[in-house]
């Protein structure tokens, strides 16, 4: 539950990050999206990871920024107590986020309701671009989970390998 009510706030974040990229004033639409990408990427590495790790010992030790030299060590000691909530977030946002996509069931439905109830023609113009301050920063977060959690909590890494097959399954032709 904690990893749904998680990415249910993270939905909102991808518009507000793209929002301020605007309010910066990059003229291209790439630039702006860039900016975005990177504004997400802080965020979900601060909140997703650290926030996370952090919020689950604190009610363990409430002394954890007291030493600065001792806070890589207790991170050691903690981060395989969140392994479980990380796999879940796993679960939950990648595979779900890729089968939806794979899906696509909101464009078909989309499609449907455009060309057969409303008799529009297919707009052949318009192509809609690939969402890179959504992904790209997901796709690194779970990097950098893989990468934590490989040696001191492993069992992450076969969801972490199924999301990133799914992600090649799924992403090879879009971008």
């Amino acid at each position: 539950l904690p990893s749904v009510i998680l990415q249910i706030f993270l939905y909102t974040v991808a518009p507000i990050m793209m929002l301020f990229s605007t309010l910066e004033g990059p003229i291209s639409h790439s630039e702006r999206k860039r900016s975005a990408c990177c504004k997400v990427l802080y965020f979900l590495i601060w909140n997703v990871f650290f926030v996370n790790v952090v919020s689950g010992t604190v009610l363990k030790q409430l002394d954890f920024f007291s030493s600065p030299k001792d806070i890589p060590v207790q991170l050691a000691k903690v981060i395989p107590g969140q392994a479980s909530f990380f796999i879940t977030y796993v679960l939950t946002s990648g595979w779900a986020s890729l089968s939806s996509e794979l899906m696509q069931l909101f464009g078909l439905i989309y499609n449907f309701i455009r060309k057969y109830v409303l008799r529009m023609k297919e707009d052949t113009e318009f192509v809609p671009s690939f969402p890179y301050h959504t992904e790209v920063p997901k796709v690194l977060l779970f990097g950098l989970l893989g990468f934590t959690c490989s040696v001191l909590a492993p069992l992450i890494l076969p969801f972490l390998l199924v999301y990133f097959f799914l992600g090649y399954v799924v992403y090879r032709n879009q971008v």
